[in-house]
């Protein structure tokens, strides 16, 4: 992930999958207690896609990405 400064993060991720047809993005935010709370689902994108652009905001975030497929 990169934080581009502008209230987005740029999530990338090496595709090894070799049938997905569409993958999905969740977001984790870090509270003020620093763990996590539940996940949001933020995007879904194409097959063979590897970076999603999240308008995110601020503070600290951990990602998922998920490979869907029928």
């Amino acid at each position: 992930m990169t934080n581009n400064h502008n209230r987005t993060a740029t999530v990338t991720w090496t595709d090894k999958s070799d049938n997905e047809t569409s993958f999905t993005i969740e977001r984790q935010k870090k509270n003020k207690r620093g763990s996590y709370g539940g996940s949001t689902l933020i995007g879904g994108i194409g097959a063979d896609e590897t970076s999603y652009v999240d308008n995110s905001g601020t503070g600290t975030f951990r990602y998922r990405v998920r490979a869907s497929n029928a």
